[in-house]
């Protein structure tokens, strides 16, 4: 992924507000919030409730109230709760911990809004004064429903801006959860729910969370979070450590003390996990802390760095990570010896964020574990340093935390070999493969003697990885592995795989079986039909016809209801997703790259969802507008020739396909000729004089 693909979401990263600002919004809004407050303290209902009250109850057009009842249940309970819950499970399994954390948190602004409405007491509207048709309980200012969606849906339009690059996408969703606001305001307002004034201090009081969450997460994205006691917490470690003789300097982390030695060029770490530490490992896997009290454990890091090393240098023509020196245990703890690496942290993630993206995805293809070099965590600078010649150096490849987030395309290994959860755990099946994939590229970057070492590598940490995990209990592992084979998943998605895999060659058949019988019954000449043939065969339109034909066939795929509606989203989405590591792993170029964003679009995605319909969801991809009409002529064709008692052809539906074909043939003839975009007079000039 190049430097300008990222610098949007590097340079807003980098843009967290000062203190000094945050706190002046704060207390301007704060200072309208009050005055609001006391305005509607007690009984009083003020006169310009009355007014607006009235005014919104008074609005019906089409469909108006339908569309507010659909924002009632987006944006409270139940509806409101799922989305909630589902962004904050979609964030950690898509490995946005950053995201996941400040969306569970938002709707944490329940507390201050019960404090003010206990405070301020203000009534709810009544049935004298306007239109009640939804009953609340308590008092009325702030709305708790305004609130919390102010809280989701704000921070998530922030989300969005923040990771969303230049273009229309950034101010789009911003604009869109403004405008589900806007109704949803009017809908508490109409329904008599509350006053004006409480949505009102709903919105202010909602600006004020926003602001506060917004800084912390820019802050957490830039690792700059203190949390408190932390300061108090380094000391006391450092204070019960014991220096080396010859060290000089003393850095570390929450789970070990490093001790840098200048003059011999070495770093020794020393793990004395505190309590926290220690028993969330014990909580996952049921063992004390492995790296200080498990020789293997320490000599498997010893061997992962050996050989990222070396996959590194074939990566990027240098050996990468700090060469680890000596293990040994002394006074009854385990020293972890490595290359001490001069120059400077670099200040944050956006420094270096390409080449975290870079190394993230090639470590995801080898099957190495990523949570340190993860873009997606706060802290992974810290684990690199910049030699004075402006390379960048690991210097760190052992985890403090058991990882909370994997890669999804992680999970199946991690099931099948009982590793769930991680903590640094290789995919040794994947990491042979690839080894075996690309021998002759691994020979020729590193030499007979580099890929020797590399196999001594994977051999010895795999030894080393099945010593130290076999003296751990594991007991969700052994759970999932179980579940895994109980499932037997390898087997029974192949049927699907083989369907899929077939996709190209069943969206021909598709299309082409309709031709064949359009030509037997003279609806269109079998010129005609061989021309439409061939252009679905150029290699643009076989790779939009390739899934265009894996949704039609992923329809196909027995199971229970609902089950074909999300195996087509996780379609697109996967499609979208792979186009994405292959665009930053350097495997396509930007031409091809943008052709998969115009055909794996989310709006693609979310009409996938739609029973039956989302079969032919990709007819509304912006790249397959030009062939759309042709496909989607010939597929209602083959479904209505399905159609019982032929009422397909007795309600003249064969005349709509052969119209929609024959314009859809005139498009592409014009696109071709460069007139798309002209007005309609102008083509069927142009079209009468070619007759």
């Amino acid at each position: 992924m190049t430097n300008d693909a990222l610098a949007p979401v590097s340079n807003l990263a980098r843009a967290t507000p000062t203190a000094g600002v945050v706190w002046l919004v704060v207390l301007a809004i704060g200072a309208a919030l009050t005055l609001l407050a006391i305005e509607v303290a007690g009984d009083n209902v003020l006169d310009a409730d009355l007014d607006v009250a009235r005014w919104a109850q008074g609005i019906d057009f089409f469909a108006w109230h339908e569309v507010l009842d659909s924002v009632e249940f987006a944006t409270g309970s139940p509806g409101g709760v799922f989305i909630w819950l589902a962004l904050v499970v979609g964030f950690w399994a898509f490995g946005r911990p950053v995201d996941a954390i400040v969306m569970s948190i938002a709707p944490a602004i329940w507390l201050p809004k019960t404090i003010i409405k206990e405070i301020v007491a203000s009534p709810r509207p009544t049935d004298d004064l306007v239109t009640v048709t939804d009953i609340g309980a308590g008092f009325g200012f702030p709305s708790g429903h305004m609130t919390g969606a102010v809280a989701v849906f704000g921070i998530l339009a922030i989300i969005l801006f923040v990771r969303l690059g230049p273009g229309r996408a950034r101010l789009i969703w911003p604009a869109a959860f403004t405008a589900l606001l806007i109704l949803a305001s009017f809908d508490r307002v109409t329904s008599g729910a509350h006053w004006p004034s409480d949505v009102l201090g709903s919105l202010l009081l909602g600006a004020i969370w926003l602001s506060g969450l917004t800084a912390f997460y820019l802050g957490l994205r830039r690792d700059q979070i203190i949390l408190p006691g932390w300061s108090l917490l380094r000391w006391i470690r450092r204070r019960r450590s014991t220096p080396l003789p010859t060290a000089g300097r003393i850095a570390g982390s929450i789970a070990s003390t490093v001790y840098l030695d200048d003059e011999a060029g070495l770093a020794t770490k020393v793990y004395r996990p505190p309590l926290p530490v220690r028993l969330l490992y014990w909580a996952a896997f049921q063992s004390s802390f492995p790296y200080s009290s498990r020789e293997e454990a320490l000599r498997t890091a010893a061997a992962v760095r050996r050989l990222t090393g070396l996959l590194t240098k074939h990566w990027t023509g240098r050996n990468m990570v700090a060469a680890v020196t000596e293990i040994s245990c002394r006074q009854g703890e385990f020293h972890f010896v490595t290359e001490l690496v001069p120059g400077e942290e670099p200040r944050d993630n956006a420094e270096i964020a390409p080449l975290l993206q870079q190394l993230r995805f090639r470590f995801e293809d080898a099957g190495l574990p990523t949570w340190q070099i993860d873009p997606e965590n706060p802290h992974a600078h810290t684990n690199f340093i910049r030699t004075p010649d402006g390379d960048l150096k690991i210097i760190d490849l052992e985890s403090t935390l058991v990882p909370l987030i994997q890669p999804l395309n992680m999970l199946p290994g991690m099931l099948r070999t009982g590793r769930v959860p991680t903590f640094d755990d290789v995919d040794y099946r994947r990491l042979n493969a690839y080894v075996n994939e690309n021998e002759a590229a691994l020979q020729e970057s590193l030499g007979d003697a580099g890929i020797r070492d590399l196999r001594d590598a994977v051999e010895e940490a795999e030894d080393c990885a099945r010593a130290w995990r076999s003296a751990e209990p594991n007991i969700w592992g052994r759970a999932g592995h179980r579940l895994w084979h109980w499932i037997d998943w390898d087997r029974r998605s192949g049927p699907v795989r083989r369907s899929l895999a077939r996709s190209e060659e069943f969206a021909l058949d598709f299309v082409t079986t309709p031709l064949e019988r359009w030509v037997q019954q003279g609806r269109i000449p079998a010129a005609e039909a061989d021309a439409i043939t061939r252009s679905l065969r150029t290699d643009e339109a076989r790779y939009d016809l390739r899934f265009f034909g894996t949704l039609v066939a992923a329809s196909f795929i027995p199971g229970p209801p609902g089950t074909r509606s999300f195996i087509r989203f996780a379609i697109v989405l996967t499609a979208r997703s792979k186009a994405e590591r292959a665009f930053g792993r350097g495997q396509i170029g930007a031409e091809e790259y943008q052709r998969a964003m115009r055909l794996h679009t989310i709006p693609v995605a979310l009409f996938a969802l739609i029973p039956a319909l989302g079969a032919v969801a990709y007819l509304l991809a912006p790249s397959m507008r030009s062939s759309a009409p042709v496909l989607g002529a010939l597929a209602v064709d083959r479904a209505g020739h399905k159609v019982p008692f032929r009422l397909y052809y007795c309600l003249r539906g064969d005349r709509l396909t052969t119209w929609l074909l024959k314009w859809g043939r005139e498009e592409r003839s014009a696109q071709r000729r460069g007139l798309r975009g002209l007005p309609c007079h102008a083509l069927q000039h142009l079209r009468g004089q070619e007759h």
